[in-house]
């Protein structure tokens, strides 16, 4: 059975302005892309590493 996920999008991310980086809203898991310095890469990062725990 497939299981649902979400993927981020750039949006998803807030600014966390000790740690000087963008951290994803929903995920606060320590996986790649979770925390970045720019959330287009970061929703990139993500969804690549989402998308190769489904295979």
């Amino acid at each position: 059975m497939s299981q649902l996920f979400r993927l981020a999008s750039p949006e998803d991310y807030e600014y966390i302005e000790e740690l000087n980086l963008w951290e994803l809203s929903f995920d606060k898991r320590p996986v790649q892309g979770v925390r970045c310095e720019d959330p287009v890469i970061g929703a990139e990062k993500y969804n690549q590493g989402r998308e190769n725990l489904r295979r």
